[in-house]
């Protein structure tokens, strides 16, 4: 979104704000286009029929593109089609394969990160593979020479949202194998 200097596209960017999930509130936005913070659970006991509803207004009439995730959009998007949008569906973790199978008619493009969810998608929609990229992004490695230091421990950085489906149960397990052999490790662990 960031990557438009000269605003030649006209962008909106809905945050979900789903208190019931303490999802964190942002307390400066990127300032790249139209920015709104949407609370799902705004109004009480109200249905997901009548949130698609108010989340819909803010998805315009004009031709492009909606990049969605979360069963909310995805919901409203079912509910209040657009013929003249590409639905890109991006697959950031394990729990979002869910929302892939349950929404797949109305997605056009599938998108992951993760070599892994990639290729699980691949092997869920064997007749979308067209449909399916790999487009991966991190911090790149660089490839210069690395000394060994066998007397430091191995220092080692998490950095995601701390759940389950983010593997943040499998450290333990990592710290214990490591450990078993003699290997010492400091870890550095950043998220929410």
């Amino acid at each position: 979104l960031a990557n438009d200097p000269y605003r030649e596209f006209k962008k909106k960017w809905i945050f979900h704000d789903d208190a019931l999930d303490n999802a964190a509130k942002l307390p400066d936005l990127y300032d790249c286009c139209e920015e709104l913070i949407f609370p799902i659970n705004e109004i009480p006991g109200e249905s997901l029929y009548k949130m698609a509803d108010r989340l819909e207004k803010h998805i315009s009439e004009n031709d492009g593109i909606i990049l969605a995730s979360f069963h909310y959009e995805l919901i409203t998007l079912h509910l209040h089609r657009r013929k003249n949008k590409v639905v890109f569906f991006v697959c950031h973790d394990r729990g979002y394969l869910s929302n892939a199978r349950r929404y797949e008619f109305i997605i056009d493009v599938f998108i992951a990160h993760n070599i892994q969810f990639y290729e699980e998608m691949r092997s869920i929609f064997p007749d979308r593979i067209k449909d399916i990229y790999y487009l991966p992004y991190g911090i790149p490695v660089l490839h210069k020479y690395r000394r060994e230091n066998p007397e430091d421990n191995l220092k080692l950085v998490v950095l995601s949202r701390m759940d389950r489906e983010k593997g943040i149960l499998d450290i333990p397990k990592i710290d214990s194998l490591l450990r078993e052999k003699g290997i010492g490790v400091q870890w550095t662990i950043i998220g929410d």
